[in-house]
């Protein structure tokens, strides 16, 4: 057995170590020179022509690509399989509409996006860029959209906003498959992989399209070598993924975990803290041995049948916000696979062995259990890297929303990050529809977006005449975070005003 078991193990540790030499080659022979072209509505690309759109007034203009493939369709014999090349195309493809959103759990009150636009063909990402030559090489931020990793889309017009890459970046917002479409680890599956290794399909579509970003940013006037992934709630735990696998190392350079962790990183009762539940290999075959009884298949053949939306129906609801996980939890997390992922982010993480990049990590003033957790497990495991690590707390809420008693709840930094406070604004529960928004809102905006950017293009989010921000230390007195209001603040007490038990 355990000889057996030791084989296995070297074999996908060559596969391992054969996909990273050939992803180094690859990205090496395909990023192209930065030749000082114009960047057009009409771009140039590995796979052929893309014909985008420019939005924005004059001198503030936007460069906007839609629905552009950055690996084959995962239909067919595709599906539950890593992610592929997606193949050239003739004459010029147009990119100015939206490619679907992933398949994924869409129950009317639980939906986070129109039914008729989701599709399991659906791995397309956006480019937003105010470049305007191949040449400028300006820093690229790459979006991973929230919702767990169940639901979401990165096809909103917040993300996609113009306000954000105005200030100096490439945007570039990524659909991956989600649920059962991303996360189903399967014996028989394990067993036809080159690798012996099922799940985590999700996550190196995020792979995947990072480097389609090493191969294709330049012409967008982005730079390859400066890449930052950034992300909220789900997706801030897809960050916490990608700093753990090895399959991601060399992809990106800084990394932005937004509310994307919390306390209870194994044992989890709350969706929240779902959000960080990793599988080991027999908790995923067990959890997918249930979906395949909902499903009525028992071959891969069989499951690879199935329609999408069969597919979906036989995913559980996610839960609702604080809504307790059932003892038998039947949504599937990412599974330690000894492959793309060897084990749990957070110990990885605390042996230094994940990517060693400047890190920014922070979340909502609403969100105490969360902060806990980053002070318990997260803050020290990233405290090993030699990288800096800067932390900050969002406590600002619009004027009536405030006076009604609100504390800046989850997710409240992402229209601030994006600039983008138009359009309706969801209320929360007992909250007034009108949030109440005016000029301190705008300068939240400003600087928010000011910081990040500075921490896409160096390494740290200081703003010269804004704010002096200083690395973390896991040491009393150096604990310094940043809390972002109408005026961002240093202080410091973090690990006391956080520890567990308070």
């Amino acid at each position: 057995m355990h000889s057996e078991y030791g084989l296995r193990k070297n074999a996908r540790g060559a596969w391992l170590t054969l996909a990273l030499a050939f992803a180094f080659i690859m990205a090496a022979a395909n990023v192209p020179l930065a030749a000082q072209t114009p960047v057009k509505d009409t771009i140039k690309i590995d796979q052929g022509t893309l014909l985008g759109t420019t939005i924005g007034s004059a001198g503030k203009e936007v460069h906007v690509y839609r629905g552009i493939p950055y690996a084959a369709p995962p239909i067919g014999e595709l599906r539950w399989r890593p992610p592929i090349q997606h193949a050239p195309w003739q004459g010029v493809r147009q990119a100015t509409e939206y490619g679907p959103a992933c398949a994924q759990y869409y129950k009317p009150d639980l939906a986070k996006v129109d039914a008729a636009k989701i599709n399991e063909n659906c791995l397309y990402l956006n480019v937003n860029t105010a470049a305007k030559t191949t040449g400028d090489k300006l820093p690229v931020m790459v979006w991973l959209h929230g919702g767990g990793l169940d639901t979401g889309s990165a096809n909103t017009e917040v993300a996609n906003s113009p306000n954000l890459p105005l200030h100096g970046v490439v945007v570039v917002t990524v659909n991956h498959r989600l649920g059962a479409f991303s996360l189903f680890a399967n014996a028989g599956l394990s067993v036809e992989s080159p690798t012996g290794a099922s799940g985590n399909y999700g996550m190196q579509d995020l792979i995947a399209a990072l480097q389609w970003v090493q191969w294709n940013i330049t012409a967008f006037g982005g730079d390859p070598a400066r890449v930052t992934i950034f992300g909220e709630g789900g997706g801030g735990q897809k960050v916490l993924w990608l700093l753990a696998s090895p399959l991601a190392k060399g992809l990106f350079q800084r990394a932005i975990l937004e509310s994307g962790t919390s306390r209870n990183y194994v044992a989890t009762q709350t969706l929240t803290e779902n959000n960080t539940k990793i599988d080991t290999e027999w908790e995923a075959y067990n959890v997918s041995n249930r979906f395949v009884d909902r499903l009525g298949a028992r071959t891969v053949a069989q499951m690879r049948a199935k329609t999408w939306q069969q597919i979906v129906d036989a995913m559980p609801a996610p839960p609702v916000g604080t809504e307790k996980i059932p003892v038998k939890d039947d949504r599937m997390h990412p599974a330690i696979d000894a492959w793309s992922l060897t084990d749990h982010p957070v110990n990885i993480l605390d042996e230094a062995i994940g990517s060693d990049v400047p890190v920014l990590v922070g979340g909502d003033a609403d969100e105490n259990t969360m902060f806990v957790g980053y002070t318990a497990d997260w803050l020290p495991a990233l405290s090993h890297r030699k990288s800096n690590l800067y932390v900050y707390q969002f406590t600002h809420v619009p004027t009536n929303w405030k006076k009604a008693g609100l504390v800046a709840p989850h997710g409240m930094e992402v229209r601030y990050q994006f600039g983008e406070l138009g359009g309706k604004w969801n209320a929360p529960a007992g909250m007034p529809a009108d949030p109440g928004l005016n000029k301190d809102d705008q300068t939240v905006a400003e600087d928010t977006m000011q910081m990040w950017v500075n921490f896409a293009t160096t390494g740290n989010p200081s703003v010269t005449g804004l704010i002096d921000w200083p690395a973390f230390k896991l040491v009393a007195g150096q604990d310094k975070y940043v809390v972002i209001d109408t005026k961002p603040e240093v202080r410091s007490g973090f690990l006391e005003s956080f520890k567990p038990g308070k």
